[in-house]
C-alpha cells in the first residue's frame, strides 16, 4: 500500500514485488496475481513484479547461506548470482 501510494501503482507493485519476495516469494506471488484478477496494474507489471520477487527470494537465501554455512554460500552464490542476473536483465529489457 505504501508503495504504490508514493512510487504509483506500476513502480509501487514493483517494489512491493522485491520487498515481498525478502520474505516469501510464494506470498508475493499470489498476492499479484489477486492483483492481476483485479485489473490494478497490467499483466506486464504483476509478471515483472513476481520476477523481482524471485530475485529477492534468491537474495534472501544467500544472506542465509552467508551466515549459517560460508561454505556452501560460496559454491551456491554463482548459479543463484547468474540466475538473478538473468531475471534481471528481463525483467530490464521488457519494461523497457
Amino acid at each position: 500500500y505504501v508503495g504504490i501510494r508514493l512510487f504509483g501503482p506500476s513502480r509501487g507493485i514493483l517494489l512491493t514485488g522485491f520487498l515481498a519476495g525478502l520474505v516469501s516469494s510464494t506470498a508475493a506471488t499470489l498476492t499479484l496475481s489477486q492483483q492481476a484478477r483485479k485489473k490494478i496494474v497490467s499483466n506486464f507489471v504483476v509478471a515483472t513484479s513476481v520476477l523481482l520477487a524471485t530475485i529477492g527470494m534468491y537474495l534472501k537465501v544467500l544472506t542465509v547461506l552467508f551466515f549459517a554455512a560460508p561454505a556452501l554460500f560460496f559454491k551456491a552464490s554463482i548459479p543463484i548470482f547468474i540466475s538473478s542476473g538473468i531475471g534481471g536483465c528481463i525483467t530490464f529489457f521488457a519494461g523497457n
